[in-house]
C-alpha cells in the first residue's frame, strides 16, 4: 500500500477517560505502576498528559503525576460528567482537523451513536469504521494473559483501515 501524507487519529470510547485523565483512570494506572515499580524515583517524576480544553474549546494539555500518592487529592475525586470528557476529546479532534493535511478518524471501539464520532462527522471528517466483532473469527486476544487484540485482530484492523484509506483516495494498493 502506498499512502499520502495524512493523519490517522485512533478513537475508542474508552479514550474519554484516558484523554481527560479521569480520577478513576489515574487510580487504576497509578496502582498498577506503583505495584510494579514500587517507590522508584521514576514514579515521583513520571507524568501523564491530559486534555483540559480552554474556555473557547481550544486544546490544552496538562500533566498529572502518575503516582496518586504524589498527586494530592486528585485520585480521590469523582470522575467528571461524561460530557466534560467528551468535550476534552472533541478538542483533540478539532485541533488535528485544523491541520493542513487529510485527517481520518479510525473508530475501533464504541457505539454507533457515540457523540465524538457524531462530532467528527459534523466536521466532515472521514470515519474509518474498523470495529471488530469480538464474537467472530475476526477477533483474537491474548487469552488468559490479556484482552488486548492479538495478531488476527490486528491484521483485521489493518485490512479495514487500508480499505477505508483506499476509499478516501488516501492510499493505493501496492503492486509488485
Amino acid at each position: 500500500m502506498r499512502a499520502t501524507s495524512s493523519l490517522i487519529l485512533p478513537y475508542g470510547e474508552f479514550y474519554l477517560q484516558r484523554d481527560y485523565g479521569a480520577p478513576s483512570w489515574m487510580r487504576n494506572l497509578s496502582q498498577g505502576l506503583e505495584q510494579r515499580l514500587g517507590a522508584r524515583d521514576g514514579m515521583a517524576t513520571a507524568r501523564y498528559p491530559v486534555i483540559r480544553p480552554g474556555a473557547g474549546g481550544e486544546l490544552g494539555i496538562d500533566y498529572l503525576t502518575i503516582s496518586c500518592a504524589r498527586n494530592g487529592d486528585y485520585c480521590s475525586k469523582p470522575d467528571p460528567d461524561r460530557g466534560v470528557m467528551v468535550d476534552a476529546t472533541k478538542s483533540i479532534i478539532r485541533y488535528f482537523a485544523a491541520e493542513k493535511r487529510p485527517l481520518v478518524l479510525a473508530f475501533f471501539e464504541g457505539r454507533d451513536d457515540d457523540p465524538v464520532i457524531a462530532y467528527a462527522r459534523a466536521l466532515g471528517l472521514p470515519i474509518a469504521d474498523i470495529r471488530l466483532n469480538r464474537a467472530s473469527p475476526e477477533w483474537d486476544d491474548f487469552g488468559a494473559f490479556d484482552g488486548h487484540p492479538g495478531p488476527i485482530a490486528q491484521f483485521n484492523f489493518f485490512q479495514k483501515l487500508a480499505g477505508a484509506l483506499e476509499a478516501e483516495h488516501l492510499a493505493t494498493p501496492a503492486t509488485n
